[in-house]
């Protein structure tokens, strides 16, 4: 509070809900209670003035004070409340039009962010409903309204936590190119596009000479301090230019000291970026994200100097290079896969011939009657050949089916009219060309050889019986002494077999 005279004071009017301590007998104090919550929004909530201990007069409290949160307290006195905030929450932001301008982080962990900002208002602050949030700063710290060619930037946070290029103030204009505080974080206002430097000094943050005076937040506090620096003031003006010169040689010396070792560090990551670059080291390997590149130098580049044109060219380049090389390698995949798809296409076509040479020349021993004989050179032999070049080849898989085919529907057909020992000849020769896999064609075996021994008079010995081509049923005791051409028609006949019927 200021030291401004106030007026009478009035112990019938209201006042805001602001808790101040209030005497009781034995100089104990109590608080005041709260106000109730306040449906107006931004005016001013009132209560009566509470009674003081032992039913005296009203405590006396300021009618000017306002409920919200408390400015931190000046050195020696109570804490101040902002007139200008009324109780309540802060509305969330919502996107709205981009604006002209943007803050550039130059301190803190967000250090090297731009921050777009709205063609009306932004909130800048920590918390997450704020249009500009960076870590460090009061929750809603800060509102900048974009006026004209420059903007206006309104503390919402403690008194006196925005600087701007060296004055606090509650409320003050901006310009391209200032150098703000907010809380202990350093920004730089730019409109969007503007090329900028990213250093700074503390001279441009502590302002000096007069600043201190005029700052208003100053004045407010200390208005006895006001008179005395305005008298300060009359008596700088003889010695100021030379003061002013003399500040701003210093600052520009330390600005050119700095800008100097700046760009030299700049020249030579732009001078390594290149060489890697030309070595073909874009980006760090996946499996060596250490190893220098390309890539990592520009960038560099970019967090000394945000604006730097040639870093942003660089880095278009090595991404213009990283699209070639994996279309590249994409192409170079796609021919790969075309030209094993050739491959195998060669490789089946080939195979094809191959099997339909075999199966062609296994027909022509098939139509003149050699399905399986003679031995080494029958129609089933080339079928099964074609078979062993190509295992999925429909073709042989048919052949070899119809020389079974061939026996199974002869030996059927023999069957039927009542020649039991040649139909077993013929199914045998299908088991042999199935090599005994047709479940089918076993089971047709099987038939015959009982069908014929159920004719055989009871034995107790060991009997081979077949027929011969005149039709005669000649009886030996070994398979052995069977002719070769008449083994197919032989029926083995044990004696559980005769027993067995």
């Amino acid at each position: 509070m200021t030291d401004e005279k106030k007026p009478a004071f009035d112990p019938d009017k209201t006042v805001v809900d602001v808790p101040r301590p209030v005497p009781l007998a034995g100089g104990r104090e109590a608080a005041v209670p709260p106000a109730p919550p306040n449906d107006a929004g931004d005016k001013t909530a009132v209560m009566r003035r509470p009674p003081a201990a032992g039913g005296g007069a009203p405590a006396d409290l300021d009618k000017t004070m306002v409920s919200g949160v408390p400015r931190p307290a000046a050195a020696g006195g109570a804490a101040a409340m902002d007139k200008t905030m009324a109780g309540g929450t802060m509305p969330a932001a919502s996107a709205g039009p981009a604006g002209t301008f943007e803050l550039v982080c130059l301190s803190g962990s967000a250090r090297g962010r731009r921050f777009p900002l709205r063609s009306d208002q932004s909130l800048v602050g920590s918390a997450s409903s704020c249009h500009v949030v960076v870590p460090g700063i009061d929750a809603v710290h800060a509102r900048i309204e974009e006026k004209g060619d420059g903007a206006e930037i309104q503390n919402l946070g403690a008194e006196g936590s925005v600087n701007v290029g060296g004055r606090r103030s509650a409320r003050t204009r901006l310009k391209s190119g200032d150098l703000l505080k907010i809380g202990d974080v350093v920004f730089r206002f730019v409109r969007v596009g503007d090329v900028f430097s990213s250093d700074y000094s503390e001279a441009e943050l502590a302002g000096g000479g007069l600043a201190s005076f005029l700052d208003p937040e100053t004045l407010k506090r200390n208005w006895r301090y006001g008179a005395i620096g305005l008298l300060i003031l009359v008596l700088a003006l003889v010695v100021w230019p030379a003061a002013q010169q003399r500040r701003v040689v210093v600052q520009k010396q330390t600005e050119s000291a700095s800008d100097v070792a700046r760009e030299k560090q700049v020249a030579a990551l732009l001078q390594l970026g290149e060489t890697l670059f030309n070595a073909g080291k874009f980006v760090a390997p996946p499996d060596q994200p250490e190893a220098e590149n390309a890539y990592a130098k520009f960038n560099e580049v970019l967090s000394l100097d945000p604006g730097n044109e040639k870093a942003r060219e660089w880095l278009t380049r090595i991404d213009k290079k990283l699209d070639e090389e994996r279309a590249k390698r994409d192409a170079e995949e796609k021919r790969k896969g075309e030209l094993a798809q050739e491959q195998r296409e060669r490789q089946r076509k080939a195979l094809e011939e191959r099997v339909k040479g075999l199966i062609n020349q296994g027909d022509q021993l098939y139509a003149a009657g050699q399905v399986a004989e003679p031995a080494g050179r029958n129609a089933l032999v080339f079928y099964r050949e074609a078979l062993k070049v190509d295992d999925q080849s429909p073709l042989a898989r048919a052949a070899v089916a119809k020389a079974i085919g061939y026996y199974v529907d002869n030996g059927d057909k023999l069957r039927e009219s009542g020649d039991a020992w040649k139909a077993l000849e013929q199914y045998r020769k299908a088991s042999r060309a199935s090599e005994a896999k047709d479940p089918d064609i076993e089971a047709r075996v099987r038939e015959t050889e009982t069908q014929l021994r159920s004719g055989m008079a009871a034995t107790g010995t060991y009997l081979v019986i077949y027929k011969d081509d005149r039709g005669q049923v000649v009886v030996l005791d070994d398979m052995d002494k069977v002719p070769a051409r008449y083994r197919d028609r032989a029926v083995e006949i044990r004696p559980v077999d005769a027993q067995k019927k």
